[in-house]
């Protein structure tokens, strides 16, 4: 992950664009009683997640990026230079809580990543995870009338040879990967970040929660997933 295709200009430009996951945060932070715990966060990037957690908690960030993770240390975030794809510089059982959010998309073996995070968490430790959707019914409906891959344009200045994002998930899939590495399913949050937005404003929370239940892969605009180490 030495030479990801991204850059510490990048991650905080789209800070705006990620409250939704920082706000789902916040809920997790107070569900699990997240205080005194150790935190590790899989591409940190410039520490804005782990901000939420580091009053009270220990936390350390992963991140590929040396600018952004010399950013983030200098605004008081732990965070060592790591190339995800690797065995992580840690030993058996060391944290609580893993967060991998806008990240395993970006890995050539992203599995290699959650098995390496079963290995780092403690029994009935949480990974949380976000990934992004690019084919809920909107990014359908773009790719019909002649769109790319890039059907949200995550990325307008990036051709396709080198685009970010190198793995695709549905909600299936996201899953799947995380169970076959040992992890149970805990909680499912995917309508944090429902799709369209015009509906939830018509319709509210309700229409939320059931449209994303039974279709996530059409209503949700990425797969907010919380796994548990059993």
């Amino acid at each position: 992950m030495n030479d990801v295709n991204y850059s510490a200009k990048m991650l905080n430009d789209e800070l705006i664009n990620r409250s939704h996951i920082r706000n789902a945060l916040v809920l997790l932070r107070k569900k699990f009683q997240i205080s005194g715990m150790s935190i590790l966060e899989l591409g940190s990037g410039l520490g804005f997640n782990l901000k939420i957690f580091s009053k009270d908690n220990s936390v350390l960030g992963y991140e590929g990026l040396s600018d952004a993770a010399a950013l983030a240390v200098i605004d008081g975030i732990p965070t060592e230079v790591v190339n995800l794809e690797n065995e992580f510089p840690c030993e058996d059982s060391t944290y609580d809580v893993v967060l991998a959010l806008d990240v395993l998309e970006h890995l050539v073996s992203p599995e290699n990543s959650i098995s390496e995070s079963y290995r780092a968490l403690r029994q009935k430790g949480i990974l949380i995870v976000y990934v992004p959707n690019h084919f809920s019914l909107i990014g359908r409906v773009r790719i019909l009338l002649g769109s790319t891959v890039d059907t949200f344009k995550f990325f307008p200045n990036h051709e396709l040879w080198n685009y970010p994002h190198l793995r695709f998930f549905n909600h299936a899939s996201i899953i799947k990967m995380i169970e076959l590495a040992g992890f149970k399913l805990e909680i499912d949050m995917s309508e944090i970040n429902f799709q369209p937005k015009f509906l939830f404003k018509i319709f509210g929370r309700k229409f939320t929660m059931i449209m994303v239940k039974h279709f996530p892969n059409l209503f949700a605009g990425g797969y907010f997933i919380v796994f548990k180490k059993y």
